[in-house]
C-alpha cells in the first residue's frame, strides 16, 4: 500500500476515504454476474469485504470497504517485526492458521452462492483484522474458471511461501501441496488435512517457555530464592510436611491403644471394630491438625 494506491492482484486500485471509512475501487476486467452482485452487495456475507458496484458504459466498478483491515503481506510483515508475538509461537503456526482462515472463507462463501471456481485465490485478495486475526476476502472473479481449485490452491501456497520466507512454513506448505497432488481432495479434504497439520505443528513448535511458566505456579512455586542471601527458602503458603518421627509416634499410639483394648477382653469383636473406625477418623483429623500447625 503506497499513499492513496493499493496493489491488487495484477494492478493497482485507488483508495478513497469518506465518512470515516476506507475503500478502494477498481474496474472489473472480468464480468460479475447479476446474482453475484446482489449477494455480494446485500447479503452481509462475513467472509468477504463489504462491497458494492457502479455500472457505467457497460463497465462495472467495484468498491471494497477494508476499514480496519490490512492485506496479508502487511499482516505478515507486522508479525515478523513483533518479537512478543514470536516468543510464544513459531511463524509456521500463524501461517497455517491464516491458510485455514482463507480456506474457511472460500468454504463459507458457498453458502452465499459464491462458488470456489469463481473466486480468485491470491494473497492480495486476503485481508486480515490485525486486532483479532479475522480474515475476509476481496471477491474478484477468477479469469480462468477452467482452472481447478486443486491447481489454484498450490499456486496460492507458493505465493504465501514467498511472503513468509520461513523454512518450517515452506515444509508444511510443500507437504500440503503433495497431499493435493497425490490425493486430489475436495475443499473439505484440504481443510481436514490442514487441521491435522495445525495440530502437529502446535505440538512441535509451541514454545516451552509457556510450560515453564505453568510449572512455576505449581509445586515448584512452593520454594523461592532469597535475593539477599542467595538461598532457597520454602514458601510460607505451602503446606508443611509432618516430620517422619512425629508421624511414626502418632501412628504407634493409636495402634497400641487398639491392640490393648482388643487384648483386654473387655469388648467383643463388633465393639472393637467400631472403636477402630472411630480411631481411624480421629487419626486423620489429628494428622491434619499437626500438619498445618
Amino acid at each position: 500500500m503506497e499513499g492513496n494506491r493499493i496493489r491488487f492482484i495484477s494492478g493497482e486500485a485507488e483508495i478513497e476515504e469518506s465518512a470515516g471509512r476506507r475503500k478502494f475501487s477498481l474496474t472489473m476486467e472480468e464480468r460479475v454476474k447479476e446474482y453475484e452482485k446482489r449477494m455480494l452487495g446485500g447479503s452481509q456475507c462475513p467472509y468477504i469485504l463489504p462491497m458494492y458496484f457502479l455500472t457505467e458504459d457497460g463497465k462495472d466498478t467495484a468498491y471494497y470497504d477494508f476499514t480496519g483491515m490490512i492485506q496479508l503481506k502487511d499482516y505478515i510483515g507486522r508479525q515478523a517485526s513483533d518479537s512478543a508475538a514470536r516468543e510464544n509461537r513459531k511463524p509456521v503456526c500463524g501461517a497455517l492458521d491464516t491458510l485455514s482462515g482463507i480456506l474457511g472463507c472460500i468454504k463459507g462463501m458457498e453458502n452465499h452462492l459464491i462458488f470456489p471456481e469463481r473466486i480468485t485465490a491470491h494473497p492480495d485478495a486476503v485481508f486480515i483484522d490485525p486486532d483479532n486475526g479475522k480474515i475476509a476476502l476481496a471477491y474478484y472473479p477468477c479469469g480462468n474458471p477452467e482452472l481447478t481449485l486443486q491447481s489454484r490452491i498450490p499456486a496460492l501456497l507458493d505465493e504465501m511461501d514467498a511472503l513468509y520466507r520461513d523454512i518450517d512454513t515452506g515444509q508444511y506448505f510443500r507437504k500440503l501441496k503433495d497431499f493435493i497432488h497425490l490425493k486430489n481432495p475436495g475443499l473439505d479434504g484440504m481443510i481436514g488435512m490442514l487441521g491435522t497439520m495445525q495440530r502437529e505443528a502446535s505440538y512441535i513448535y509451541w514454545n516451552t517457555g509457556s510450560f515453564r511458566k505453568a510449572e512455576e505456579t505449581g509445586p515448584a512455586a512452593d520454594h523461592y530464592t532469597d535475593s539477599r542471601h542467595g538461598s532457597v527458602k520454602q514458601n510460607a503458603c505451602a503446606g508443611k510436611k509432618l516430620p517422619p518421627v512425629k508421624l511414626i509416634g502418632v501412628q504407634a499410639v493409636f495402634l497400641g491403644g487398639l491392640a490393648a483394648t482388643f487384648l483386654s477382653g473387655a469388648f467383643d469383636l463388633v465393639s472393637v471394630a467400631g472403636l477402630a473406625v472411630i480411631a481411624a477418623a480421629l487419626d486423620v483429623w489429628l494428622m491434619r491438625k499437626l500438619q498445618y500447625r
